[in-house]
């Protein structure tokens, strides 16, 4: 509660005000803090004899331990905690003897608010963490424990993942901050991604979005918005693999809800699979080059001629180059069953070769 370095931090400016040596000692009457660092970790009789009441205690005369001053008990929550002591004459300390108690009282008393505020943070960032990941079922000591912290895990609602330029973290978290006048917890989880479990009010959700696209539209990537379901993190993970691969995919949408993020997440269980790997394997025995045409051949939807122009190359030199893959992997650009295979190997292709 009252450690040495706060302690010395309330002695140095003490000082600053008053034109006295100031003295702050423990519960004990050991000396924490002073203008004297001599005196820092001595006993100071005077002190011991004020932790025994409420009141100040004059000393006039100097003894072994003791040099003329004030003391005072220094009350937090209704009990002593130590006691600051001003040095001098007690008829010329005595008047700055209320300031110094109460100026030390208050200090001490912030300085126990903001370490209140930071633990109660983190135990809500630990919370919300355990809760975007867990995947059993909420017991009730986990229910209890996240209404101690203003956390009501049974509410319906909604999960919004932003993937974003790291550079603009700050910018997008005040944008969220100010919209929900900080009624919000945001969980980072890195350097360009945030979630936010918002609650199920869908037209200040949608609000939201729409104030976010258009005050950092540049700045945001992607957002996902889901409904909430009872397990958290089944939401969470179903985003976090829509993100993912949205991301590898180039897909230029903003924003994706519910029903596109059915589909994203499902695909990396369509094409995590043996065929997809090998067929990459087998493009990739025709080099760099061939990758690349396969990769911008597919993402431009076989357009030949474009893909020709983006590859700075003459359409007989890509015909020879698909004419390859195809030699490669067996398949054929002109049959859908293939063209399907070759999707996927595209789709595993930005997924898992980057």
């Amino acid at each position: 509660m009252l450690s040495k370095s706060l302690a010395q931090k309330i002695v140095d400016r003490m000082m600053d005000i008053i034109p006295y040596n100031v003295n702050i000692m423990d519960k004990d009457g050991i000396i924490i803090a002073s203008g004297d660092r001599d005196r820092i970790n001595t006993l100071h009789l005077g002190a011991q004899e004020a932790l025994q009441g409420t009141s100040a205690i004059e000393v006039y005369e100097e003894r072994e331990g003791v040099k003329p001053g004030v003391n005072m008990p220094i009350m937090f929550n209704k009990r002593s905690i130590g006691v600051v002591g001003i040095t001098g004459s007690p008829k010329k300390v005595r008047s700055f003897g209320e300031l110094v108690k109460v100026t030390t009282e208050l200090l001490i008393q912030q300085e126990y608010s903001i370490e209140k505020y930071i633990i109660k943070n983190k135990l809500k960032e630990e919370y919300l963490y355990e809760w975007i990941h867990r995947k059993e079922i909420y017991d009730d000591e986990f229910i209890d424990r996240g209404k101690e912290l203003n956390i009501h895990i049974e509410e319906e609602g909604y999960l919004l993942i932003i993937d974003y330029k790291k550079q603009y973290s700050k910018k997008i978290k005040k944008i969220i901050e100010i919209y929900y006048n900080k009624e919000v917890d945001i969980i980072s989880l890195n350097s360009s991604r945030i979630c936010i479990v918002l609650n199920n009010n869908i037209e200040r959700n949608n609000n939201l979005i729409e104030d976010l696209l258009e005050k950092a539209k540049e700045e945001v990537n992607l957002m996902i918005f889901l409904k909430k379901s009872d397990i958290l993190s089944k939401t969470f993970y179903k985003g976090i693999s829509t993100v993912n691969i949205a991301m590898a995919l180039g897909i230029k949408k903003k924003v994706i809800r519910d029903e596109d993020a059915i589909f994203y997440s499902e695909i990396e269980k369509i094409v995590k699979n043996k065929d997809s790997k090998l067929l990459l394997e087998k493009i990739q025995e025709g080099g760099e080059e061939l990758i690349d045409t396969f990769r911008v051949f597919v993402s431009e939807n076989f357009e030949r001629g474009k893909v020709a122009e983006l590859l700075h190359i003459h359409r007989n030199t890509l015909s020879y180059r698909l004419s390859k893959i195809e030699e490669l992997t067996g398949l054929s650009f002109n049959n859908s069953i293939d063209i399907f295979r070759l999707i996927n190997t595209y789709i595993y292709y930005n997924i898992y070769s980057h």
